[in-house]
């Protein structure tokens, strides 16, 4: 449970406040329950309480889930303090649609392209191109991952959030060190993959998961996809199992499920699934997210027969953006 109003008010006003300041505070004193939290929490961030501002723009956001600006706020202040995984969050339960904000596709990007999700982080490289709000920094990260694709783009951009000083809180797989001079050096392939592992499993198995989700989570390798699944490699014909997957896509799928969004769960675990077809622990993991996911329309349907219709036309919508820019990429290629 939140602060109460007259707290954020004492808090404001032992504060040293300008005249404008003092008159923030005073509206949010007026309307207490509207909007005005969003310039409060501006004047508590203007006096470096970053904690406080951030707790104060959560619980607008809650009270208030369709006040897009905040909750796009939020998410920045969540994603400068390298939380990554909630600033996602935070613009994944929007009621409305982001499409138009180019701070929230800005966003969406960067964050896509830390969580390994490279689908969504060329949909939202889209929208930018569209709205003309492609910034230097993300068409560097947008080349490189052109060039050297979504690991090294991955891996170099937290490389450099790093180096700003933004501690991300997820699960990293990297192949880079920082000694105790502060420069950056690279470790052995060996090195990295072990250490990745390592700090991989140690991540999940934080999580409150089942003794079955935990049994099966130790069975993945975090090697990175394009190192195993080569373009033009000959097909595993040989009928043994395949575990080689990548990670940072298992667990982004699991805290999904864990989150209630079965679809998105299914998407990422069908998608490992054409990778490695012969892996019989991912095939069970897409029949469990479709039942779920099945089970998850039917009762929005009983529910909310019109939302329901509107949310099936947006994902058909999305599904087939998502396929042309698959088939511009293969045009191009």
């Amino acid at each position: 449970m939140g602060l109460d109003a007259s707290t954020w008010i004492k808090m404001a006003r032992q504060l040293p406040l300008s005249k404008a300041e003092h008159e923030v505070v005073r509206r949010f004193e007026e309307d207490p329950s509207g909007r005005q939290f969003l310039p409060l929490s501006d004047l508590l961030r203007a006096h470096k309480l970053l904690d406080e501002s951030i707790e104060l723009l959560t619980q607008g956001v809650q009270d208030h889930p369709g006040f897009s600006l905040a909750r796009v706020v939020l998410a920045r202040e969540l994603f400068h303090r390298g939380l990554i995984l909630d600033a996602w969050n935070v613009l994944e339960y929007a009621p409305l649609p982001l499409t138009d904000n180019v701070l929230a596709q800005k966003l969406r990007f960067k964050m896509a392209i830390l969580l390994g999700d490279e689908a969504s982080a060329r949909t939202a490289f889209q929208h930018l191109r569209i709205q003309q709000g492609i910034d230097p920094e993300i068409k560097k990260i947008a080349d490189q991952l052109e060039l050297d694709g979504l690991v090294m783009a991955r891996d170099s951009y937290r490389v450099e959030l790093d180096r700003r000083g933004v501690d991300l809180r997820l699960p990293v797989v990297s192949l880079v060190s920082v000694d105790h001079t502060g420069s950056v050096s690279e470790l052995s392939t060996a090195e990295g993959r072990a250490g990745a592992k390592t700090r991989e499993k140690k991540f999940i198995l934080e999580y409150d998961l089942d003794d079955a989700t935990r049994r099966s989570v130790e069975n993945f390798h975090v090697v990175p996809l394009n190192e195993v699944f080569v373009p033009g490699s000959e097909p595993n014909t040989s009928g043994a199992k395949s575990s080689a997957v990548e990670l940072d896509s298992t667990t982004l799928a699991e805290i999904y499920a864990k989150q209630g969004f079965y679809s998105k769960s299914l998407s990422i675990y069908r998608r490992l699934l054409r990778m490695a077809p012969h892996n019989d622990l991912l095939r069970l993991k897409v029949s469990e997210m479709a039942r779920l996911d099945k089970q998850q329309r039917d009762d929005d349907l009983e529910s909310d027969p019109v939302l329901y219709e509107r949310m099936e036309v947006v994902d058909i919508i999305d599904r087939q953006i998502r396929f042309m820019n698959q088939l511009l990429e293969n045009i191009k290629s």
